[in-house]
């Protein structure tokens, strides 16, 4: 379920902004959450940990903003796409290795 939650978060970071994802992936799945015998905290870390992910330039206004301001001396595109993939990785890793502890504490 996290890691579904988190592979939606991902495709919908791809059509919207990051606050209205994270704000309409939290309204359909924080209800859900308690049903399936999920706490909704873990709903939102898993939204919130895949909400700042980006793959294209123009999703995030931080990255044309760090882009512009080194006027493109400081890293090029494609340095910035294989850190874009690398975080995504380790996201997805983190939330698959927390699952076990977050088992352990009863949240899941």
């Amino acid at each position: 379920f996290v890691l579904l939650i988190a592979g939606l978060s991902l495709l919908v970071r791809l059509v919207l902004p990051q606050n209205l994802g994270v704000l309409l992936l939290g309204l359909a799945f924080i209800p859900v959450a308690p049903v399936i015998g999920v706490e909704p905290w873990v709903v939102i870390m898993a939204l919130l940990a895949t909400s700042a992910l980006w793959f294209f330039p123009a999703q995030t206004p931080y990255y044309l903003f760090a882009l512009s301001t080194s006027e493109d001396r400081l890293f090029a595109h494609a340095q910035a796409r294989r850190v874009a993939f690398a975080y995504a990785i380790i996201a997805l890793l983190g939330l698959a290795l927390t699952f076990p502890y977050w088992r352990l504490l009863g949240l899941v």
